[in-house]
């Protein structure tokens, strides 16, 4: 992958914060579909997670269950943030993406991910 690549996601994820609702929501899927496409592992598809976020594992030998974020912590000393999902459910934000709305209405991963 070359450098344009990166600069097309910055310049995708700049545009997710513009006031332009509706110029944010193509810029974010944009900079989404580069990420999964060029296997990106960028700054922006760690940061943006929170408490509350409805979320599955990418890896499908991990539980099917959609699961909330509940907790984030993101310290110097970790490689990448980690989610706590409650009980024992805690993984690096790398190993997530967020759940798609029939997911959430399912409560459980649809389809093959990884």
């Amino acid at each position: 992958m070359n450098g344009s690549i990166l600069r097309k996601i910055e310049r995708c994820e700049a545009l997710s914060k513009s006031s332009n609702i509706n110029e944010a929501a193509t810029a974010y899927k944009q900079m989404k579909v580069l990420i999964e496409k060029y296997n990106v592992l960028h700054k922006a598809s760690q940061t943006n997670f929170k408490a509350g976020d409805k979320v599955v594992y990418i890896e499908l030998h991990r539980t099917d269950e959609v699961l909330t974020i509940c907790l984030l912590m993101d310290k110097d000393h970790l490689q990448y943030p980690v989610a706590f999902m409650g009980g024992i459910n805690a993984c690096g934000i790398i190993m997530l993406r967020h759940a798609t709305p029939d997911e959430i209405i399912a409560g459980k991963r649809i389809g093959k991910t990884a």
